[in-house]
């Protein structure tokens, strides 16, 4: 449950980095920046929208991931119901 809020909270760091990522790629025209100036050239260009950008398909994508991770994880406490602790 907790994953979900924490995938629409860190989308900003997120869209960040891919913005870092993908300047100075082949067929990119945008210059490599730095953290600084990718900030604020979204913040000024874009507006404060532009760092939540994608934020639906990134939660949409969290909530069924940590799902499947429970159910198996209790799925496979019930197959080893007695499988002793590791040691240490």
């Amino acid at each position: 449950v907790a994953g979900v809020p924490a995938a629409g909270f860190t989308t900003p760091c997120d869209v960040i980095k891919t913005r870092m990522q993908s300047g100075g790629l082949p067929g990119s025209s945008a210059p490599v920046l730095g953290l600084r100036e990718t900030v604020r050239s979204m913040w000024v260009n874009e507006g404060p929208a532009a760092f939540f950008k994608g934020v639906g398909p990134r939660v949409g994508r969290v909530a069924p991931q940590l799902a499947i991770a429970l159910c198996a994880y209790e799925g496979l406490k019930r197959c080893f119901p007695d499988a002793p602790a590791p040691a240490p």
